[in-house]
């Protein structure tokens, strides 16, 4: 018999692709979306509880993510407070949350699992509130941290790999704040997918960070996408507005990550860029 997976924020970017990747012999998956359930409305308890049956797996993708304000932090624990509440009395297989690593402290060395909670910012906080109201679920729960993600379709257009492509897409130059320094870890949001359905399988509780365990530079993978374009476009540079975000530096430790999933090989960043650069220029 296949096991039930109902997710939350199924049109979203990560979740979408938790869909994808679930082996359709093994799972019967229930999307959710805001328009089948939105969260932001308490009347979507009765809609859960309907939905929700007991041994099902749940995974809550769903946010209004960046949380940049004191608002949208308020939204996002009343989204996740719905879903804990309409779920208490139901006997789950197993919870799945997707965190972010904005709930770890600024650290000189690589971040792993056990690192300092302090986040920094509302985005952080969100999360870490996210995750305390989800421990008390009677379910198994895990939580994925992921760090900054790429990937085809992100609807963000983040700084870094995402804007970055698109910027060379349309022959346009790339500008970077400062000299574009800082090291940063960045995961094909097909990865963070598998590791996702790798917790789901093994039942995983606690965290998991969804990192490569590498970093690199905004400088090397501005360069990455001029390159693709043989040339066609420039990297220029803008002064910064305050301090270099997480002191420049920001590592990770991905043993759990691999322990979870041995066999995942990270997509190649800069393989991935080229290609996606190349596919129209």
């Amino acid at each position: 018999m296949k096991k039930r997976v109902v997710v939350f924020g199924a049109a979203g970017f990560v979740g979408s692709h938790i869909i994808k990747n679930l082996n359709p012999e093994l799972y019967q998956v229930i999307p959710l979306s805001r328009q089948e359930c939105d969260l932001a409305d308490k009347n979507c308890r009765a809609v859960i509880e309907k939905v929700v049956k007991d041994r099902d797996i749940v995974v809550c993708a769903a946010a209004k993510a960046p949380a940049k304000n004191l608002e949208m932090l308020a939204e996002n624990v009343s989204m996740i407070s719905h879903i804990a509440e309409a779920v208490k009395h139901k006997r789950l297989s197993y919870l799945l949350n997707i965190s972010s690593d904005a709930i770890y402290a600024d650290a000189p060395d690589k971040i792993n699992e056990s690192s300092t909670i302090a986040p920094l910012n509302a985005h952080g906080i969100m999360h870490c509130m996210r995750e305390v109201i989800l421990e008390k679920s009677l379910a198994p729960v895990g939580h994925l941290r992921p760090t900054l993600i790429y990937g085809k379709d992100d609807p963000h257009n983040g700084y870094g790999p995402n804007s970055f492509i698109r910027l060379a897409r349309e022959g346009r130059n790339i500008e970077l704040f400062g000299q574009g320094e800082e090291q940063r870890d960045h995961i094909y949001v097909g990865d963070v997918a598998r590791l996702a359905i790798a917790m789901i399988t093994q039942k995983t509780q606690g965290a998991v960070n969804a990192v490569t365990g590498k970093t690199i530079s905004f400088m090397e993978i501005a360069e990455l996408a001029a390159e693709a374009t043989g040339g066609k476009i420039h990297i220029t540079s803008k002064p910064r507005l305050g301090p270099m975000p997480h002191n420049g530096y920001r590592a990770f430790n991905n043993a759990r990550a691999r322990s979870v999933c041995p066999n995942l090989q990270f997509q190649d960043i800069g393989a991935y860029i080229g290609a996606m650069v190349k596919e129209t220029v």
